[in-house]
């Protein structure tokens, strides 16, 4: 599933609740489904022409997700991204405001907004330059190429993977 407005705003609420819960030490984002997450639904299915929504709409929801992403970067405690199969877009954004990743082998990353003639606009443009420098962050941005989670050293953040065996996340990892 990807990232609509509804799950924006309670990402929002969850983040703020858990970082001001003394007894949550460390927050763990992670999703179900057919990929980390993809920021597009937010504006509707891709296949939809009119995604109907003014500039300052636009606008909105483009705040808002910085607002957020920026919060998870800055938050006290430590927030660990969980890519299961991947992440694309806007959900890949996400990813990068985390301040550990985990992924599988399997898991498959693009930030494809260029191929529908966009640029990322949750801010990884900047998050993306200060992980992996920006002679690799201007290669990720504007091809779109897709990578997989076994190009984990590609990624500057990102710490070991699954325990093939026991489907459990490994000690190293963490």
């Amino acid at each position: 599933m990807g990232l609509t407005r509804e799950i924006l705003v309670e990402m929002k609420w969850a983040i703020e609740d858990a970082g001001q819960d003394s007894d949550i030490s460390v927050i763990v984002i992670s999703a179900d489904g057919g990929g980390f997450q993809s920021g597009a639904t937010v504006f509707g299915e891709m296949g939809n022409k009119d995604w109907n929504l003014s500039p300052l709409e636009w606008r909105y929801i483009s705040k808002f997700a910085h607002t957020l992403f920026r919060s998870i970067e800055t938050l006290e405690k430590p927030v660990i991204g969980v890519a299961k199969t991947g992440g694309d877009g806007g959900g890949l954004e996400n990813l990068y405001a985390c301040g550990f990743l985990i992924a599988s082998e399997n898991a498959k990353f693009s930030q494809l907004e260029v191929n529908l003639g966009l640029i990322a606009g949750w801010g990884g443009t900047q998050r993306l330059t200060r992980l992996v420098g920006w002679r690799k962050a201007k290669e990720r941005l504007l091809t779109g190429v897709e990578i997989d989670g076994s190009s984990g050293s590609y990624w500057s953040n990102t710490q070991g993977g699954p325990d093939r065996t026991s489907g459990r996340v490994s000690r190293e990892a963490l």
